[in-house]
């Protein structure tokens, strides 16, 4: 995806993504990338009898809604591909909470997050015997202001956001940072199970890499500019995802802020199936 702009509300600092598609190439990007963000390409079809169809998906099959009411986004299948992690501003939250859903919709979206402050950018680790997520709670119970958003969308860095990680039911919740700095996005490597993240600890916004217990930080990008949304490939060989297509020591980062609601199959030309989830906000 493209590169967030940096702004300053009187919040604190935002993102905007206003300029996201003023570039016709990120256009046709975003027409590419969107449908594939969220793979997990052993994940087997649901049934298409659960199915239904979404005139205005033009590119996917199959659709099944996942979440009924409330703000749901950003979510992430678990290793088995049997659960979705995301975030939700329903009741009694006033703000996005982290929670656990069955990945065919079934069932109660479970409350991992301790239901105070905000939280963000939730995943689950790739034994899926923890999950990862950023939260504000530590500063306080209530919810952090919220950016203005009188001029299009942006995206609030919250110094408090601090990164946590617990089992998938919330319990045994520990704090992997403790600073006055963004801490959030953060995935995992497959391999060793070390932590990408991005921070703004340094003055902009940038990629680091620490292991599973929150030690050895590592920055990874130097250039002005967001760097962030980064995945690690599935052979966490190559790393890639600063905007700038810079490499970044021996793993590329792979960057993608549309992250699954909604499930379907994104046909090719050749008319084949491929499993997917795509960002879908309802």
């Amino acid at each position: 995806m493209s590169e967030k702009t940096s702004a300053v509300e009187s919040t604190g600092p935002v993102l905007s993504l206003a300029p996201l598609f003023e570039d016709p190439r990120m256009r046709l990007l975003s027409r590419i990338a969107l449908p594939f963000a969220a793979v997990l390409s052993a994940l087997p079809l649901l049934p298409a009898t659960a199915a239904t169809a979404v005139p205005r998906e033009a590119h996917l099959a199959d659709v099944i809604q996942l979440t009924h009411g409330g703000q749901n986004a950003e979510a992430y299948w678990s290793p088995d591909g049997r659960q979705l992690i995301f975030q939700s501003t329903r009741p009694p939250y006033a703000c996005d909470q982290i929670f656990r859903l069955p990945a065919d919709g079934s069932g109660t979206p479970a409350l991992i997050s301790t239901g105070k402050g905000r939280t963000t950018c939730s995943y689950f680790t790739p034994d899926g015997s923890r999950v990862l997520f950023s939260s504000t709670h530590a500063a306080g119970d209530a919810c952090p202001p919220p950016p203005d958003r009188s001029q299009g969308y942006v995206w609030a860095v919250y110094p408090s956001y601090e990164i946590w990680t617990a089992k998938p039911d919330g319990s045994d919740l520990q704090r992997l940072t403790d600073n006055s700095a963004y801490d959030a996005e953060t995935t995992v490597c497959p391999k060793d199970g070390s932590l990408i993240f991005t921070s703004d600890r340094d003055g902009d916004l940038e990629l680091y890499r620490m292991d599973a217990d929150g030690k050895n930080v590592k920055r990874l990008t130097h250039a002005p500019g967001y760097d962030g949304g980064a995945y690690f490939s599935p052979t966490a060989s190559r790393s890639s995802g600063a905007p700038r297509g810079q490499r970044v020591r021996s793993s590329t980062i792979t960057r993608s802020s549309w992250r699954g609601a909604w499930y379907g199959r994104a046909s090719s030309r050749s008319g084949s199936p491929t499993p997917t989830a795509a960002r879908r906000a309802s």
